[in-house]
């Protein structure tokens, strides 16, 4: 885990220095990449290795991003397809950055130690 969070500085460092252009997308910067992966990454260590309760913040994030992705269907009627894939696109993005918690939560308490001093 210590190696994903260097990733993840770097990403954050380069932010505007690393895009990739991806066809049909466009400029993709790489630290929506990289949270996206760590933070599927996250979500399936956190299904393996979770208890059965799920805390209160994880059910409230997940009825947002299930509200406002049915905003996003329900708004197809008066957006064109380039909208929705825009306001997809931020949606998507803000469903990693929630699962980053996922990610965080596998760390361990000295790594998470470091983030915090290094986001704070």
């Amino acid at each position: 885990m210590q190696a994903s969070l260097i990733i993840l500085v770097i990403a954050i460092i380069g932010d505007r220095l690393l895009v990739l252009t991806i066809p049909l997308l466009g400029r993709v910067p790489l630290l929506d990449i990289v949270v996206a992966l760590l933070a599927v990454a996250g979500v399936i260590k956190f299904i393996k290795t979770s208890s059965k309760t799920i805390p209160l913040f994880i059910w409230l994030g997940s009825l947002f991003i299930a509200i406002s992705g049915i905003a996003l269907l329900g708004s197809a009627r008066w957006l064109g397809l380039e909208q929705i894939i825009q306001s997809g696109l931020f949606w998507g993005r803000w469903v990693a950055y929630f699962g980053l918690v996922f990610w965080a939560a596998g760390l361990g308490p000295k790594v998470q130690q470091v983030l915090i001093k290094i986001l704070g």
